[in-house]
Order: structure tokens, then C-alpha cells, then sequence
């Protein structure tokens, strides 16, 4: 079976995960071999960690179907840095749970995919490795904060890659680079061994070259542990793709109104294409454009930040915040407004 194919941008695109699955044992090392060279042939697009410091993609013991893991997902033994100087040579002690469950299918974590700086992005500019490039044009993002997922599947240098999104670091990134992401919904996989953003919005999900892929993955990494509060403890049914199946789709109207001409021309395309395959498209217009779930993150980001920078956080005493027992302005008291921590915080990851 071939392992890759020649992709008409010239970037090698490797089998699919259906694909892989089926292969002898005695063929994954070949498959292991040709993701590093493309990894070393595309080390300037910055999809994964090592490819900043010219090393091969980090590989685990199991040597199952490799699948690429953002650097905010635990695995024993490897360093974790969230893209972070403030993390650099920590190593985690255990395992997630979507990675026992990769080993256990007979996959195994192949490569630290690069991200922004505790998933707190959109571009993947803010690791302090460097920045991953769009695979189709170098000259553009990758979307983030998962962006080296979507550019490691979208440019041939991973068959599927696992991130995390808590509104959209997953989706958006896969958009950007022309691959399928998916962030399944909330309590149906495991956030035990992620390293959080906002706790409640948090999910792992995947990134791959197709959607049947996408199922296949997720049915492997979804399902209960009692290590996560939050995991939904029910029946799990293996996801079914009904190709017959037709969608009512709702169309943001007004956001397409504002995109540049050449991506409002793509978007019009694609809604005709899903019109003409039968499926209803419904416009809608948002009468709030503020989403009350980035506030709800940005307050969590600064709890999880602190935890970090060893800064305790209580409940706020708006009355007293600026005053010590001394009578004196104390800035480093925890009780002060949520909006200079904010700011505080920046301020040491910036150092």
C-alpha cells in the first residue's frame, strides 16, 4: 500500500487513518520514517515543536498508527511546555486519558504539535518556538490556537493530530488550512491530563483529512472517566456517517456581509454546493455579536494563568483592594480587579 501521494501543491498527503488501520505492523515504521522526512522538508511551515530545533518528531514507545498531539495534552515522559518558556523541561508525569485510549486502539503520540502560549490565541504567533504557517501560502496564519494540528494534517506531516478548543481552537484553525476539525461536544471526551484554558469550554478534539476520519478518531478517544468531573457518564454508539442524511444550516448573514470580497466569494460557493446537494440553508442575522462565552473564558484564563505563576486568587474586595493592613496601596494583593491581574499576568509571560 502506497503511504503517501503527491498532492497537487506538491506537499505529499499521507494515507488516511482508514487507511493506516489496516496496515500490517511491519509497515508502521515506514510510515513513521516517511512523516519525519516530511516533517525535516517542511520544517518552515513550524507545525510541530521539534521542527524549531531541527529533532525528530518525539515518538512513544507503543509505535502504533502516529498520531500527533498538541503540546498541551500529557503524555509520560514528554516535555509539555503549552508553547511556554515558563513551562520548558517539564515533563509529564502521566498520561492524558485520550492517550490510553489512543495506545489502547493500537495508535501512539507521534510529535508535539506547536500552539499559541497556553492555547490563549488565534494564530499560533504566540509560542515562544516561532510561528506555524499556513501550509498552502506561508505568507498567511495557520489559525490557532491549535494551528500546528491543522497545518501537521493539512501539509502531509500527520494522518490526524489531536487538539484542544475552548471557542474555536480547533474549528478555526482547520478552516485556515483545509482539513476537517471537530470539538466534540462537551463531556464527551475526557479533559483529564489537558492542560486547561477555561474548564468549562475546554474539549480535546481532532483534526483529519476526511470526515469518516474524524468519526473514527473521535469513537476511539470519546467515552467516561471518572478522573473528570465533568465526563458524561452514558452509552457510547459508534458514530454513523449517513451520506443520504440532509441539514437545516444556518447561514450568519451579517458576518458574511463583512468578510473581504475573496472570502465571501468562497463562503457563497460553498452555500450554493450545499444548496444544490439539497440541504436547507436558513440566513440568520446575530443580534449581539458579543459572545458571552469569551468573557466567561478570559475570566477562567486568568485563575488557570495564576496557577502558573504561583498567585493565589480569592474573591474580590472591591471596598479594600488597593489598601494592605498598613493603609498602603498594595498592587500584589489578590484581592484587586480582575482586569489589572489580567494585565499583571501578560506582563510576567512577556518577561
Amino acid at each position: 500500500m502506497l503511504l503517501y501521494n503527491l498532492a497537487k501543491s506538491k506537499r505529499q498527503t499521507l494515507i488516511t487513518l482508514k487507511e493506516a488501520l489496516k496496515l500490517d505492523k511491519k509497515e508502521i515504521p515506514n510510515l513513521y520514517e516517511q512523516i519525519d522526512l516530511q516533517a525535516s522538508a517542511n520544517k518552515d511551515l513550524g507545525a510541530y515543536v521539534e521542527q524549531f530545533g531541527d529533532k525528530k518528531l518525539t515518538r512513544h514507545e507503543s509505535m502504533g498508527i502516529p498520531i500527533a498531539i498538541k503540546d498541551n495534552i500529557s503524555v509520560d515522559g514528554w516535555e509539555m511546555t503549552c508553547a511556554s518558556k515558563i513551562l520548558k523541561g517539564y515533563k509529564a508525569p502521566y498520561n492524558a486519558h485520550v492517550i490510553d485510549k489512543l495506545i489502547a486502539s493500537g495508535l501512539s503520540p507521534f510529535g508535539r504539535a506547536n500552539m499559541d502560549e497556553f492555547a490563549m490565541g488565534s494564530s499560533t504567533e504566540t509560542s515562544c518556538y516561532g510561528i506555524t504557517k499556513n501550509p498552502h501560502d506561508a505568507s498567511l496564519v495557520a489559525g490557532g490556537s491549535s494551528g500546528g494540528s491543522a497545518a501537521a494534517v493539512a501539509g502531509g506531516m500527520a494522518i490526524a493530530a489531536l487538539g484542544s478548543d475552548t471557542g474555536g481552537s480547533i474549528r478555526q484553525p482547520a478552516a485556515f488550512c483545509g482539513c476537517v476539525g471537530f470539538k466534540p461536544s462537551y463531556g464527551r471526551v475526557s479533559r483529564y491530563g489537558l492542560t486547561a484554558f477555561s474548564s468549562s469550554l475546554d474539549q480535546i478534539g481532532t483534526f483529519t483529512q476526511n470526515v469518516e476520519d474524524a468519526a473514527i478518531l473521535y469513537d476511539i478517544i470519546a467515552g467516561f472517566d471518572e478522573r473528570d468531573s465533568t465526563s458524561l457518564d452514558i452509552e457510547l454508539k459508534q458514530t454513523k456517517i449517513d451520506k443520504s442524511r440532509r441539514f437545516k444550516i444556518a447561514v450568519l448573514q451579517d458576518f458574511i456581509n463583512e468578510c473581504d470580497d475573496e472570502v465571501k466569494e468562497a463562503l457563497n460557493r460553498t452555500i450554493k454546493s450545499l444548496k444544490d446537494e439539497g440541504h436547507e440553508i436558513i440566513g440568520c442575522y446575530m443580534m449581539l455579536h458579543e459572545n458571552p462565552s469569551y468573557h466567561k473564558a478570559n475570566i477562567e484564563k486568568v485563575k488557570k494563568v495564576s496557577e502558573f505563576l504561583g498567585i493565589e486568587t480569592k474573591v474580590l474586595d472591591l471596598q479594600n483592594y488597593c489598601k494592605d493592613s498598613t493603609g498602603c496601596c498594595c498592587i500584589l494583593h489578590t484581592q484587586f480587579p480582575l482586569f489589572i491581574y489580567f494585565w499583571l499576568c501578560w506582563v510576567f509571560i512577556s518577561v
